[in-house]
């Protein structure tokens, strides 16, 4: 039997809270520690617009800037380029697909490393560590953010933009209805 291990993350919240249903019916605010902080300047750049749609590029032209989204064709090396070509936009479109994709695979890693709750499925139920399934998760994950941009970064201030965001267009609104990934679209 594999040994227990107490799940870590990097938010404001534990796992075992934001995993409750109790959650789910009372939910808090979820922050990222660090991120807002490390990117204050585009965050107060935000409050200066009152147009959503300048807010909008305002953050796609950040992730351009300090992520290189969008620059791969300009990299000389094929590395380089390919490693630019990974970024958020790749791995969200994967996950929309087919979650059990390696895309999802580094969606739901992300997911594990900042708020602490592991996968329960991935090309199969994950019952403990030692599953098949778990393992396939963890070489996927593991194989598809090395071949990145420091992909966990830009879904770390892709998190942090959508909050903003939702509390800005949506002042007063403490829940919104969310949708897990699906293995079919019939589930």
């Amino acid at each position: 039997m594999a040994p227990v291990t107490l799940p870590v993350n990097r938010c404001d919240q534990p796992p075992w809270v934001i995993a409750s249903p109790r959650f789910n019916r009372n939910p808090l605010p979820i922050e990222i520690q660090g991120v807002r902080r490390a990117h204050r300047s585009f965050f107060a750049s935000l409050d200066r617009h009152a147009d959503p749609a300048a807010r909008v590029r305002s953050f796609h032209d950040y992730m351009r800037i300090v992520f290189r989204v969008g620059a791969w064709h300009r990299e000389p090396s094929r590395v380089a380029r390919r490693s630019l070509r990974n970024s958020y936009l790749r791995f969200l479109r994967g996950w929309v697909l087919d979650s059990s994709s390696l895309e999802g695979a580094v969606l739901k890693g992300w997911v594990e490393s900042r708020f602490g709750i592991p996968p329960v499925f991935h090309a199969g139920l994950i019952e403990d560590v030692d599953a098949p399934a778990y393992l396939l998760y963890l070489a996927e994950r593991m194989r598809e953010s090395a071949r990145t941009n420091a992909v966990d970064c830009q879904f770390d201030l892709l998190y942090e933009y959508v909050q903003y965001e939702l509390r800005r267009r949506h002042p007063g609104v403490r829940t919104f209805t969310l949708y897990r990934g699906v293995k079919n679209l019939e589930d």
